[in-house]
Parts: C-alpha cells; structure tokens; sequence
C-alpha cells in the first residue's frame, strides 16, 4: 500500500505538470491509496482465502492419505 501510495501522489504531482511530489500531495491522495488495507472486502477476502485454503489441504491430505 506503501509504494501505492508514494506512486499516487507522484502521478498526482504530474497531473499537476510537476517533476516531484510534496506532502500535500501524498495527503491528497492517501485516502485512495490507503483505503484498501482496512476495507472489511479485505478482511473478508483473506478470512474466505484462508478458509479454502484449509478445505483444498484437507482434500490433498485425504487423497494422499488414501494412496499409501
């Protein structure tokens, strides 16, 4: 989220047609950027990721099994 942010804000200055970006620029643009880390879509994703991940284990763990 960190270089997100920093990439931003520099995108943000060259809009601006200018070569380097200041703090108010990453403040402009650090509620976008930022925005993602603490998105309850985030949370869910990596509790459903974590989640299948644990069912896909399981169904390696009972073929492997059944094979020896």
């Amino acid at each position: 989220a960190e270089y997100t942010l920093f990439e931003a804000a520099r995108a943000y200055a060259a809009a601006d047609g200018r070569d380097r970006a200041n703090v108010q620029d990453v403040r402009a643009v650090a509620p976008m950027a930022l925005r993602q880390r603490h998105s309850q879509f985030i949370v869910d994703f990596v509790t459903t990721q974590a989640e299948e991940d644990q069912t896909i284990l399981g169904h390696v763990d009972a073929i492997l099994g059944a094979g020896q």
